[in-house]
């Protein structure tokens, strides 16, 4: 996502990565609850509906908007903004699907930058 190495040895350090981040999500219908644990735990909730809502992100609000690709089955699209709408720098388009046993998440920024992250199932 464009961060240099010095803010990468940061995020190592404090513990953020591999073995140190897991998502929960619960789903009714449409609806989702997504708690994320790293160093601190967040919660979002949104819906599978296809139009802009405000959705807590980390330390603010954002409008999001998730949907189910029409080209590929499985596929959970999320297109992200700021909340006024008006700083595209920081608008992102997120695609989320499950690859056998494992959650993967490609996150491209507006400027190009990609990430990819991949979760794998925790056994109970």
């Amino acid at each position: 996502m464009g961060l240099g190495y010095f803010a990468r040895c940061a995020l190592e350090r404090a513990q953020w990565g591999t073995g140190h981040l897991s998502r929960t999500y619960e789903h009714q219908g449409d609806h989702v609850k997504l708690v994320q644990k790293a160093t601190e735990e967040t919660t979002q909730e949104f819906d599978i509906n296809g139009t802009p809502q405000k959705v807590s992100q980390g330390d603010g609000v954002v409008i999001q908007t998730t949907s189910w690709d029409d080209e590929e089955e499985g596929v959970l699209l999320f297109e992200t903004k700021d909340l006024l709408g008006c700083d595209p720098n920081s608008w992102t388009h997120c695609r989320q699907y499950l690859q056998g046993e494992e959650l993967v998440i490609e996150v491209r920024g507006a400027r190009g930058h990609r990430a990819v992250w991949t979760y794998h199932r925790a056994l109970s």
